[in-house]
């Protein structure tokens, strides 16, 4: 399972909340904000880590991200609601031949919404 928190907007964000208003974040959580001025709707992605001084931070990742700490765990957007996952090496070469699509991330924390 997943642990994500998710906000929906007609709006792109800058960034994810402040931690002080996600409950019980632990490394490798995600946060997903739904554009949904897009049609289908689009998502940005921030993943919850811990940097090299031992202070969590979130920062903006796309699909395919490796997992913190789970060796071999991708993230991912579920087909039918596009909530984040952590899959396999193998599904997510699948998926992407098929051709979903994802977010890109943009540096400084802000990430672009894809097609």
């Amino acid at each position: 399972m997943t642990a994500f928190f998710q906000s929906r907007k007609e709006q792109v964000l800058d960034g994810p909340p402040d931690a002080a208003e996600c409950e019980n974040l632990k490394c490798g959580d995600i946060f997903c904000h739904v554009v949904e001025a897009f049609n289908p709707p689009k998502c940005q992605l921030w993943l919850r880590e811990l940097q090299d001084d031992g202070c969590k931070h979130w920062r903006s990742v796309k699909i395919g991200h490796p997992h913190p700490e789970l060796r071999g765990k991708y993230l991912w957007l579920t087909r039918e609601k596009k909530e984040p996952s952590w899959v396999t090496d193998g599904y997510l070469k699948r998926a992407q031949k098929q051709g979903q699509q994802t977010a890109t991330p943009k540096k400084g924390g802000k990430a672009d919404i894809g097609e």
